[in-house]
């Protein structure tokens, strides 16, 4: 795995290294037979430590805000998925310092499964109880919603299996639930004369079709389909079925959620003839996994009357040219939790489509960047899309 690793430095301070959070440990390769753990009396102190970043890195947004832990809770579970003992809960309100992440346990020598969980939501109505997991089915099983993050708290969650024994250290690492869309400029650069000259508005940008739950792989492709929760179906909504829920629309619209998916207020005026807008923009969305072959745009929200669920999360440029409303509609990957897809120029040649949920051809060409640092970047493109 990568992305930002903690690790304890020289000094006893933090060191960057690579994963989002970290949690440390004393631990050796020492086996046990059978998973099993060791005699009693047979037992070692265990200290679990999990870093806080002090860099700054991303456009838009800072490598601080995306990787800051306000709270987080340790978990101890046995080879075979019985929680050991109570969790335990480390918080602050001001973010994780060097001096407060520390955890010791006491426990034998044996085979162990950890879990950790950061920026969870202590209020509302996705408010997470640390001791609801009461095993690790419990931990694996649970669906986690987008609306559970928030710019300066994104939701973390990770575990691993691992060998307690006399000496050495062991790492276990923690990801964000969310994939990340990020553009990074906006080119206007029309191919024909007749709109070099005209009014260009760049109004607002957001994502439609919009997955809200994340939850793991212990939910198949039906329950992602037909039971998941999204969000802007096939356009951006301002009031009435923002939310849909596989079979019907659910009435309302969440401001948590457009914090997340979008800014609605840019109304930036750049020229028709090469101009550029520099201001750069991240978006925030749960994986998912429509690819480009199944992705039926304009099709029905649904699975009745010859709908489908199939659309992929799309981002969408809502502009204004010559007084008309035009969409600039950028489809994303397929996608998966904790990776960024960025957009560094998104150049629009022409008028774009009417429709939020169609893609109009040789109007807008996307220039995409592999992911940096703590972010993972699997789709890689050579040449412009």
């Amino acid at each position: 795995m990568k992305g930002l690793i903690y690790r304890i430095g020289s000094a006893g301070k933090m060191a960057l290294t690579g994963l989002i959070g970290v949690i440390i440990l004393s631990a050796c390769n020492k086996s046990f037979p059978n998973g099993s753990i060791g005699e009693e009396g047979d037992v070692i102190s265990v200290e679990f430590r999990l870093g806080s970043p002090d860099a700054t890195r991303m456009v838009g947004v800072t490598d601080a805000e995306e990787s800051n832990v306000e709270r987080w809770v340790l978990y101890v579970f046995t080879r075979g998925g019985s929680l050991i003992g109570e969790p335990t809960v480390v918080e602050s309100s001001g973010g994780i310092s060097a001096g407060e992440q520390s955890v010791v346990r006491t426990l034998a020598k044996g085979q162990y499964r950890i879990s950790a969980v950061c920026n969870y939501p202590t209020s509302g109505d996705d408010v997470f109880d640390p001791s609801d997991i009461t095993s690790y089915s419990d931990f694996s099983g649970k669906k986690y919603a987008l609306v559970s993050n928030k710019r300066n708290s994104l939701f973390m969650l990770g575990g691993t299996g691992m060998t307690i024994g006399d000496s050495g250290t062991r790492y276990i690492s923690v990801e964000r639930i969310v994939a990340k869309a990020e553009v990074t400029k906006v080119t206007v650069n029309m191919s024909e004369d007749i709109w070099k000259a005209k009014a260009f508005i760049l109004k607002r940008m957001y994502l439609t079709n919009v997955c809200t739950l994340y939850a793991g792989s212990v939910y198949g492709s039906d329950w992602f389909w037909a039971r998941n929760l999204w969000y802007n179906t096939m356009g951006y909504h301002t009031s009435g079925s923002g939310y849909y829920n596989g079979s019907e629309a659910v009435s309302g619209t969440s401001e948590a959620m457009d914090a997340l998916t979008g800014d609605d207020s840019i109304n930036a005026v750049i020229t028709a003839d090469g101009g550029t807008y520099e201001t750069a923009h991240t978006f925030y969305f749960c994986p998912n996994i429509v690819t480009e072959e199944q992705d039926q745009p304009g099709a029905l929200w649904s699975w009745e009357n010859g709908g489908s669920c199939y659309h992929r999360t799309r981002l969408v440029l809502e502009c204004s040219l010559d007084g008309t409303t035009y969409y600039y509609v950028v489809s994303l990957p397929p996608s998966e939790r904790n990776n960024s897809y960025i957009m560094s120029d998104v150049t629009i040649s022409r008028p774009g489509s009417t429709d939020p949920e169609v893609e109009t051809p040789g109007a807008v060409t996307v220039t995409w960047e592999t992911a940096t640092d703590d972010w993972y970047g699997p789709y890689t493109v050579t040449e412009n899309s």
